[in-house]
């Protein structure tokens, strides 16, 4: 009878052991993805600058092609003097 109260306490213990290390393990895991979490929150907010910054360069490109196209017509009716010299004194 006691080899078998002893064989009970040597499998608790050993059960105690592999519950302690996965909790170990889970907490492991558990940094891990609040740590990943964290990774992707900040690459999101630079991801969100640059979608903006492209945002406003594509509306400063809208802005300057609108007002190319509004002056090439008026360029086509400017005549240069050909003899004006190329350098200011």
């Amino acid at each position: 009878m006691i080899t078998k109260e002893w064989e009970l306490v040597g499998r608790e213990a050993a059960f105690a052991e592999k519950a302690s290390h996965m909790q170990a393990v889970l907490a492991q895991k558990d940094a891990k993805i609040a740590s990943l979490q964290q990774h992707v929150a900040e690459l999101q907010s630079v991801v969100d600058v640059h979608i903006k910054e492209a945002i406003t360069k594509r509306e400063e490109l809208r802005v300057a092609v609108m007002k190319r196209e509004d002056l090439k017509p008026c360029m086509l009716n400017v005549h240069f003097p050909l003899d004006l010299p190329l350098s200011v004194p």
